[in-house]
């Protein structure tokens, strides 16, 4: 799974991707914060971070899962970019978030 950061069509590096399941993302805006987030990637020189999704991060019962993925302001839980893709087993999937 790849999630692509750009900001005006530009491509950026170094920047956090933080990764949230179906569940705490549509429980409360309250737990979409960088702390609570089931995974962080921070972005390669293409802009890219690739996360490495295990058989344990999918839903075993729907055919399919969904994960969202938000960008932050440094040091603070304000959301500056996200995107939400759905996957099933064995897909490869690249999504982008406009800053």
């Amino acid at each position: 799974m790849e999630v692509q950061v750009v900001k005006s069509y530009v491509p950026q590096s170094g920047v956090s991707v933080y990764m949230f399941d179906d569940i705490s993302w549509n429980s409360s805006t309250s737990f979409r914060t960088p702390i609570l987030a089931d995974k962080t990637v921070i972005t390669d020189n293409a802009g890219i971070a690739t996360f490495e999704l295990r058989d344990t991060d999918l839903n075993f019962v729907d055919s399919q899962t969904t994960f969202y993925f938000a960008t932050f302001e440094d040091g603070t839980d304000k959301i500056t970019g996200q995107s939400a893709i759905t996957i099933k087993k064995g897909e490869t999937k690249q999504v982008t978030i406009q800053l």
